[in-house]
């Protein structure tokens, strides 16, 4: 999926967390319709969530009339969609980091010191 993704100037879909990720990791802008129907409304905040990262923009089921005449607007707009990638690369960037330093933090606070394990054994 990750290389069609990739390969794609703009993808027009749902605001699950897994396709949320994987277009964050492919720097694809899209358009993201969150499903009304799901539960706790979490694809709305996924959806808003992205729409503020800057990756794209947000159409709610009800406004599909405007989808249309919006992705005609936006694939005739290179720079736009090449900012929706740059930000997504940026917030890709920032998330990896975001995550990974306070586990390795939390890691090194609970080993054992190498004096504390010498001692142990």
């Amino acid at each position: 999926m990750a290389a069609l993704l990739s390969a794609a100037d703009l993808v027009f879909s749902r605001a699950g967390a897994g396709t949320l990720a994987e277009l964050i990791r492919c720097q694809t802008p899209a358009l993201l319709v969150p499903f009304p129907e799901a539960a706790d409304n979490h694809q709305a905040a996924n959806a808003d969530h992205f729409a503020r990262l800057g990756g794209g923009e947000v159409v709610p089921q009800t406004g599909l009339a405007a989808l249309l005449p919006r992705v005609l607007q936006l694939l005739s707009a290179p720079a736009t969609l090449a900012e929706y990638g740059l930000r997504l690369a940026a917030a890709d960037s920032a998330l990896r980091w975001e995550e990974i330093v306070p586990d390795l933090e939390a890691l090194a606070a609970s080993a054992p010191s190498p004096a504390a394990a010498a001692a142990a054994a």
